[in-house]
């Protein structure tokens, strides 16, 4: 039996993924370099489409790597409950190879706008993050309480395979995370040869939804923990599905595939240039009525015109800067717009460093700190409710989310700076934090640097104390 909120969510939650897999498969498809081409002209795309059908000059994955690399979670810090909780966290976090897969889905999020994690005791009773594609799962907020989740929604298709027609046939599975509850479905009847969602939908599909019974597991599964254990990673908005890093720069690296269609069709003609000649009689085939060249060319070879006027010359060639000064054009139009400094998407022989670096990166550090800040919140909540499933944190724990810089920075004078901090007495944990380790590598490092410290004191009262050997 389908319960009524279940009935209430699922439709319009399948209509919504519906909705969005054109765009998620689109910028899937962009980021890989698998571009739309743009003809000016339906003669131009018969004359050279067979040519460009791989030729693209890529840069969305630029524009999704540059602050994708930037957003490394160093570790959990605690800001209320026991202390001990940040390395506990941590300790969650590694178990499930999230210094990898966290990166994944930033990456997913910033490309296609929403990325997810599902977090569920495993059969082992560890809690286990589970990482989603956004074109499996979507979430609806509560209206009265903004940033709460009010429900969730996955739905799949898994694959059956059917003996009769020797190929894997489809069913469409679906799970809804509720606060208190997590209820199973599977659609009844045979499975599709096609697996879709497009036309499922309504009346039919309330029809045919059915009770998925898992063994082992109660139906509906109880949800313990007074939360809905999935966590939405929009990229810049709040409670709203995401919008993705290239959802304004698409048709901009459009037109400069376009551009380098022309260069490639310019340099092409340049290589071959186009030459005339005056005085000769070239006579036409009597079939096609095509003219027939009246001689072969070659480095060999000596062409000679027998009209006392006559003349030879070449058409003069497009000079191909003009499209690199355009090429650079759409390029900058990219930086401008996506916020990703320039010397990310262009070489340069100059590159900035210093000062001029840390000016042209400002946007870009100041976007990277803004998702740094919202992937940061969901981290948190999951960190807290892991520790809640492990049994070690109750309802009112709060931890806060460890960042790598988002900015570029120099060794050399990071370091000096910070010696300078030492110098004034700010205590070495500090410090290292500052440099870049994270809060359980920095507390370590100067827990031994204080027990060295420790023992040497005394070792150097004696070297004091003790009288100079003659000898």
């Amino acid at each position: 039996m389908v319960t009524p909120d279940a009935l209430a969510a699922i439709p319009p939650g399948l209509a919504a993924l519906s909705a969005a897999r054109p765009g998620y498969d689109q910028t899937r498809a962009y980021y890989h370099g698998r571009h739309t081409f743009r003809f000016s002209t339906e003669k131009y795309r018969n004359a050279f489409a067979h040519i460009f059908h791989r030729l693209s000059l890529n840069l969305c994955r630029g524009v999704v790597n540059a602050p994708a690399d930037r957003l490394e979670l160093t570790g959990f810090s605690v800001e209320q409950g026991a202390a001990t909780l940040g390395d506990a966290a941590w300790e969650i976090w590694q178990r499930n190879r999230m210094d990898i897969r966290a990166g994944n889905l930033h990456k997913h999020a910033l490309r296609s706008g929403n990325s997810y994690a599902i977090l569920w005791p495993n059969p082992a009773g560890v809690p286990t993050v589970y990482p989603q594609k956004a074109d499996t799962v979507t979430v609806v907020y509560d209206e009265e309480r903004p940033g709460e989740l009010h429900h969730a929604i996955k739905a799949w298709f898994a694959a059956e395979w059917d003996q009769a027609s020797g190929a894997n046939r489809y069913r469409l599975l679906v799970t809804v995370y509720f606060a208190d509850r997590i209820e199973k479905y599977q659609l009844g009847g045979p499975p599709r040869l096609v697996p879709s969602v497009a036309d499922i939908s309504g009346r039919s599909l309330s029809e045919r939804l059915e009770e998925r019974v898992v063994e082992g597991e109660a139906w509906p599964l109880p949800n313990l923990w007074n939360t809905v254990p999935v966590f939405h990673f929009a990229n810049d908005e709040f409670a709203a599905p995401g919008y993705s890093e290239l959802e304004d720069i698409i048709p901009v690296q459009d037109a400069l595939n376009k551009t380098v269609y022309d260069k490639m069709v310019a340099a092409e003609f340049a290589a071959f240039p186009q030459r005339w000649a005056t005085g000769l009689e070239v006579e036409t085939d009597d079939i096609t009525g095509r003219a027939i060249p009246p001689f072969e060319t070659g480095n060999d070879r000596m062409i000679v015109n027998p009209a006392p006027d006559g003349a030879f010359g070449a058409f003069p060639t497009v000079d191909l800067v003009q499209y690199l000064e355009v090429e650079r054009e759409y390029k900058l139009s990219i930086a401008q717009i996506s916020g990703t400094p320039l010397h990310y998407l262009s070489l340069s022989t100059d590159p900035p460093s210093g000062e001029a670096l840390k000016t042209l990166e400002a946007r870009f550090v100041k976007k990277v700190k803004d998702r740094q800040s919202a992937f940061g919140s969901q981290w948190e909540s999951l960190a807290v409710l892991a520790l809640r499933m492990a049994g070690l944190a109750g309802e009112d724990a709060r931890l806060r989310a460890q960042w790598a810089p988002a900015e570029t920075r120099s060794e050399e004078s990071t370091w000096t700076v910070l010696g300078q901090k030492a110098a004034l007495g700010v205590d070495t944990e500090t410090i290292l934090r500052e440099g870049g380790y994270g809060e359980k590598e920095a507390a370590d490092m100067a827990a031994k640097k204080a027990a060295v410290d420790a023992l040497g004191a005394p070792m150097r009262a004696v070297n004091v104390a003790a009288p100079v050997a003659s000898r």
